[in-house]
């Protein structure tokens, strides 16, 4: 059994104007299609090849050129040029008739006569970070007086400047205590135990190096803590990562 050819791009073309210039004649009035792209396309097209012609009769139309192209016997390189870049004006065409519509007015019959795919507006939902908690390093090299610069990672991938998933967020959160005093400095009795830290979020990013200000001014001596977490769209966060302790100088 012989195996049928597959269609040229011509050939394929040709199908798409046979389907889709009916279609744009029949619903124009719904398509709010103008008359310049009406009267342009009919141009393009020329009139239909009447019964037992062998072509329209109007010459640079494709309704001309593409049966006599497709005929061994009036098949020539000059049609066959004009041909080619006929097509690619009917599609430029095509594709000013499509980008006029009101969007509003498509249906999912006018995406397939066009050959367009229906955009899905459902947003994609991201993984929830739960599990993937970040880590935090500092920057002794670009950190410097006034500012501590950090990196945060995925500890799954150390090397890696990448987040565990691209639509994740680092939420970046800072403390500022008075620093500890070592036990063999402390006074009899002991210093009470400071109170618990309360953090506040400093930055929400996407990336990786991130500047932490240091307030020297009013806090010089103190101590500055950073931790930070990962969070999606949907607003679901990570466990936190270790917490980084500077003091500020």
């Amino acid at each position: 059994m012989a195996k049928t050819k597959p269609k040229t791009k011509l050939q394929d073309f040709n199908d798409e104007i046979a389907e889709l210039v009916p279609y744009i004649g029949l619903n124009k009035t719904r398509l709010l299609v103008s008359a310049t792209n009406l009267t342009q396309l009919q141009a393009e097209t020329g009139p239909p090849i009447p019964p037992n012609a062998h072509d329209n009769g109007m010459p640079g139309t494709w309704n001309y050129l593409y049966p006599r192209h497709q005929d061994a016997a009036t098949k020539n390189t000059p049609d066959t040029t004009s041909l080619g870049a006929l097509r690619k004006t009917m599609k430029t065409t095509f594709t000013g008739i499509w980008n006029d519509i009101p969007k509003s007015a498509l249906t999912p019959a006018d995406y397939s006569a066009f050959k367009r795919k229906i955009k899905d507006t459902k947003p994609t939902p991201s993984p929830d970070p739960s599990g993937h908690p970040p880590v935090i390093n500092k920057e002794e090299k670009k950190s410097g007086s006034g500012l501590v610069v950090i990196r945060i990672l995925n500890p799954e991938t150390p090397k890696s400047k990448a987040k565990a998933h691209s639509s994740w967020e680092y939420e970046v959160h800072t403390a500022i205590i008075d620093t500890p005093v070592p036990a063999s400095r402390q006074a009899t009795p002991p210093t009470p135990a400071p109170a618990a830290p309360v953090f506040g979020i400093q930055d929400i990013t996407g990336k990786s190096l991130n500047k932490i200000p240091m307030d020297v001014d009013n806090n010089a001596g103190r101590t500055l803590l950073i931790k930070a977490r990962c969070r999606n769209p949907q607003g679901k966060v990570s466990e936190w990562s270790n917490v980084l302790s500077v003091v500020i100088s």
